[in-house]
């Protein structure tokens, strides 16, 4: 008889923290906090915005909120690679991520508390250093560079989600030290517009392996075509 767990909606992500063993399982408005048997210890809500249930919704800004409540799709679930830090970025509010900080006790992880990455004094609809997760998917992987994390991104956009969302196609954003957002400038690269429809890259998986960074993509071999390559 296996371990099993009824995540209730489609898993959307998966992080594993390596000790004491803990499995974060990311679904829509939720991130469960599971032990190696797939036992359930807690429940991080995560959406909708604007909802009673999701208490570190407030922790951003209303400026950045849609019209109504938005359900949150966790795109990105990541473990920082040395300190005790959890990050997840959703869909709602341009692609905004948090960072969840994890209290260590014996056997046990926790996520004690949470910080909204994003400033309001450093973002605008044409340059959003912290719009960081598409809607259409995004992948990336953290890497500890000079003391802090700096995320290697890549986001699956069309015309319409480069124009409200203002993400990059693939992109290096380096968390602040004060941890409320990534800093600018940034380096990245993005589709060119007349491309961004008719050739779609969709970003499906990002690893590490020495002293680079690859992202796995599926794409169209060239624009139009029904025939696609990796």
């Amino acid at each position: 008889t296996l371990p099993s767990l009824d995540a209730g909606s489609p898993v959307q992500n998966i992080a594993v923290f390596p000790d004491p063993p803990t499995v974060f399982v990311a679904v829509r408005n939720r991130i469960l906090v599971v032990d190696p048997e797939l036992r359930l210890r807690s429940v991080l809500v995560t959406g909708p915005t604007g909802s009673a249930p999701c208490e570190i919704c407030r922790l951003c800004p209303a400026a950045v909120d849609a019209p109504g409540p938005e359900d949150v799709d966790n795109v990105l679930l990541l473990l920082d690679p040395v300190e005790p830090w959890l990050y997840s970025c959703g869909t709602a509010r341009r692609g905004l991520c948090y960072l969840h900080q994890l209290d260590v006790r014996g056997s046990e992880v926790t996520i004690a508390s949470t910080r909204c990455l994003y400033s309001a004094a450093a973002n605008s609809p044409v340059n959003c250093p912290d719009c960081v997760a598409s809607p259409l998917g995004s992948t990336a992987t953290v890497v500890a560079d000079r003391y802090t994390a700096s995320f290697y991104l890549g986001s699956t956009v069309n015309s319409s989600v480069a124009a409200r969302y203002s993400p990059r196609s693939v992109s290096v954003r380096r968390l602040k030290g004060t941890r409320d957002g990534f800093a600018d400038p940034f380096h990245s690269l993005t589709v060119l517009p007349r491309y961004q429809d008719v050739s779609p890259i969709h970003y499906v998986h990002s690893f590490t392996d020495g002293d680079h960074v690859y992202l796995v993509t599926v794409q169209p071999e060239f624009p139009g075509s029904s025939t696609f390559h990796t």
